[in-house]
């Protein structure tokens, strides 16, 4: 990592059983001379996601001596320069209260379908925190704070998370909302996040609860209000491309097989035939020229290009980025799986948002949640075993350098 400045770092674990705890002592062991580097033992969260209350145990245990503090995900890889540019671009904005980044995941080779519907989830994200540097949005697996004002909770961040936080971002983007804080995401903060080749059903199903579960918590009346219309809106653009989608695909494989079956002599076009169901849905006055198809396909092929253009885009810039790394194949994705499982989650996503909005727990990495008019009011740690009930890994290996 290049960075210039004084630089510790906190590895925040659970408890000492976390699968974390003995790769991290490992890695620390195995670092450089000189490198400050800890492993904190936050305990197990009471009032809040166990995420917030580690940011939180990091954030109160750095040295006062340092200007910023960076929150990472366990998942994200930084490119060598990624904090260096981070602080610079803050130096050089003063008026800017924090940076964020944003994630482009990356499914492995021969990942299943399940796993590029968590990936299609994230990626809308790329429009919101791509279209410009100073944004309103926060993503919670990087997040560059000034540590004297997180640690003197002088805009009620730190108090927001103790009292029943469940999402950290969330919070933090109303916060900077309500006190006219500007936030900073540049664009070369975009961040690869690999993703887990196999993703059985169950465990596709709590992740996007998960991610559909902070939008019915908040902070304040403003910030409810916020994350309910955005449910709102989520909910109404899924459907509003999966049954357009599928009206449009179902009449063109029908006008496929019109034009199939009607050179046969030997099909005839009365009631019990072979073309009688289809005329049924219309078909017989369905030519593939019509606009509304036109239309469909012209906006797909659109769509699928600009997604290859940006993916190449984005790889380019990772390697651009982290030049020692290996190249990225350019062959990563499986177009198909991309565009079936962008379908399949959008048609599921109204179902998955109506059903946590009615049922108030949710599992996250072993722990359950169970909100109260959109705070944490009780957290429940559960055994291993439960948490490879609810489909959750036990735990991943971890790859972590401090060079």
């Amino acid at each position: 990592m290049c960075y210039d400045g004084p630089l510790e770092f906190l590895f925040v674990v659970d408890d000492c059983q976390d699968a974390a705890h003995a790769a991290v002592h490992s890695v620390i062991q195995r670092a450089p001379k000189g490198l400050e580097a800890r492993v904190l033992i936050a305990g197990a969260a009471t009032s809040n996601s166990q995420k917030i209350h580690n940011i939180q145990t990091g954030i109160w245990a750095a040295e006062s001596a340092h200007k910023y503090v960076l929150c990472l995900d366990d998942d994200v890889v930084l490119h060598p320069g990624s904090l260096q540019m981070l602080v610079d671009s803050m130096e050089a904005q003063p008026d800017m209260f924090m940076a964020t980044g944003y994630p482009f995941d990356l499914p492995p080779p021969h990942s299943s379908v399940l796993t590029y519907c968590v990936m299609v989830y994230h990626l809308p994200l790329l429009i919101a925190f791509s279209i410009r540097q100073h944004t309103q949005f926060v993503w919670g697996g990087c997040m560059l704070f000034p540590l004297q004002d997180m640690r003197s909770d002088r805009y009620g961040i730190m108090q927001a998370w103790s009292d029943g936080g469940y999402s950290d971002d969330l919070i933090v983007a109303a916060k900077c909302g309500e006190h006219g804080l500007q936030i900073l995401c540049p664009s070369f903060s975009i961040l690869p996040q690999w993703l887990e080749g196999e993703c059985g059903l169950r465990r596709y199903w709590n992740y996007l609860r998960r991610q559909l579960y902070v939008m019915d918590t908040y902070a304040s009346p403003l910030n409810r209000r916020i994350n309910h219309s955005m449910m709102v809106v989520h909910a109404y653009l899924s459907w509003a491309f999966v049954l357009p989608a599928t009206t449009a695909g179902l009449r063109i494989c029908l006008w496929v097989l019109e034009t199939l079956l009607l050179p046969s002599q030997q099909v005839w076009d009365g009631p019990g035939t072979s073309l009688h169901w289809l005329r049924m849905f219309g078909v017989g006055k369905c030519p593939l020229s019509s606009a509304s198809h036109l239309a469909f396909l012209a906006c797909w092929a659109l769509a699928a290009l600009s997604l290859r253009w940006m993916s190449r885009v984005i790889l380019d810039l990772f390697d651009q980025l982290s030049p020692a790394s290996a190249p990225l194949p350019r062959d990563l994705f499986n177009w198909l799986k991309l565009w079936l499982g962008f379908y399949i989650n959008n048609a599921v996503l109204p179902f998955c948002m109506l059903y946590t909005k009615l049922c108030t727990s949710v599992e996250w990495s072993g722990v359950r949640y169970a909100k109260s008019r959109g705070r944490v009011m009780q957290v429940a740690h559960l055994p291993a075993s439960a948490g490879l009930a609810s489909g959750e890994p036990s735990g991943r290996p971890l790859n972590i350098r401090l060079d």
